[in-house]
């Protein structure tokens, strides 16, 4: 069964560290494919995005071998008309893919987060996450994190992640600093072009 590594985030906007980590596991064949999914609203997250359709045109300019971009989220909001979560992605894909075997990437800053999201206890008996390493605790304590140890998730412990987020590069870019080497140059390009996060 081919394994799908679902890349979920909002990409606001997509970044070297995120492209990094899908080459890594690639290259690592801990899965056959990644799909990334933007998300369409964030819950979570009230703060300004640009636009979905902004979002997913970064993410396809920077889209690799095995690598595909999945507007499925946007897709269960217009059916459902409401936020969607993270577990009802999960379900709705396992149920349109039964042939695949899903798996949920993350990276490890966000572990910590996970047990406030609504719905996060179904979200984990649904789906195993897979976690790359950022250099913010050592595999030991990574391996003993509830999270991971309640999910069995496993850890990436060969990939190596490029530190940067996505915050940091909008707030760089509202500094009018440079960005050089945190996001890949066509993004550089496009989020020059079309002006974004300037203000």
């Amino acid at each position: 069964m081919k394994k799908i590594g679902l890349f979920g985030g909002t990409f606001n906007p997509i970044h070297c560290g995120h492209l990094n980590a899908a080459k890594e596991l690639l290259r690592e064949k801990l899965v056959s494919e990644i799909w990334f999914l933007p998300a369409y609203m964030h819950p979570e997250k009230t703060g300004k995005m640009v636009s979905f359709e902004e979002r997913v045109e970064m993410i396809k300019l920077v889209l690799e071998k095995n690598m595909q971009i999945s507007e499925f989220e946007k897709d269960l909001h217009l059916v459902n008309g409401t936020k969607n979560y993270s577990v009802e992605t999960i379900r709705n894909l396992k149920m349109e893919y039964p042939e695949y075997e899903f798996k949920w990437i993350v990276g490890e800053n966000l572990l910590d987060g996970i047990p406030r999201w609504e719905y996060s206890n179904d979200f984990l008996e649904e789906v195993q996450l897979i976690v790359y390493p950022m250099g913010i605790k050592n595999l030991k304590e990574l391996k003993k994190n509830k999270v991971v140890k309640r999910n069995k998730s496993l850890i990436a412990v060969g990939v190596k992640i490029q530190k940067v987020s996505s915050t940091e590069v909008r707030e760089k870019l509202k500094k009018k600093e440079d960005i050089k080497g945190l996001v890949p140059e066509k993004i550089l390009n496009y989020i020059k072009r079309k002006k974004l996060y300037a203000k």
